[in-house]
């Protein structure tokens, strides 16, 4: 191995410990870090959602310009060249031809903007999916707590004078 590549292969075992570790204290630690992941998750997707919101909406301002635009240049090329019935007919076509893209335009980003919704709502029930498994955990953290109490706590003066 060359030494340029010891210390990735170094980064690589320390990335790769870390975030084992990280797994594993995730684990230990259990409900609390799922509530904050949870959370954090939830936060996130509302500012992505607004910020996807408010882009889309100034994509269909700037498709409301663009079609506005496309009108005003036919309706120039019409007027230049109404008397040449051919000229017209061509400036239809390439209407007709502006409008079909925009249309496509706009489909595509609908498109985009749904599909990045169903994303954010797949956050949405990943994030309902970790209070679920923290609330269970929290449950089983508790039953396994109150076992070990009674399994590990010194017998009472009543246990022994019932074992009797």
């Amino acid at each position: 191995m060359s030494q340029a590549n010891r210390p990735r292969k170094r980064v690589s075992y320390a990335c790769t410990a870390s975030l084992a570790s990280i797994a594993v204290a995730g684990c230990a630690t259990g409900a609390r870090v799922q509530f904050t992941t949870a959370q954090s998750l939830d936060a996130l997707n509302v500012e992505v959602a607004k910020a996807v919101r408010e882009y889309h909406a100034e994509i269909r301002a700037a498709d409301t310009e663009r079609r506005h635009a496309a009108v005003d240049a036919f309706a120039a090329r019409i007027r230049a060249s109404r008397d040449d019935g051919d000229a017209t007919t061509q400036h239809v076509g390439q209407f007709n031809q502006a409008l079909d893209q925009l249309q496509t335009d706009a489909e595509a980003e609908n498109e985009r903007l749904n599909a990045t919704l169903d994303n954010l709502s797949l956050v949405t029930e990943a994030a309902a999916g970790l209070r679920r498994i923290a609330v269970e955990s929290m449950t089983l953290n508790d039953e396994v707590r109150r076992y070990l109490t009674v399994r590990l706590s010194p017998p009472s003066a009543s246990n022994e004078l019932e074992g009797e």
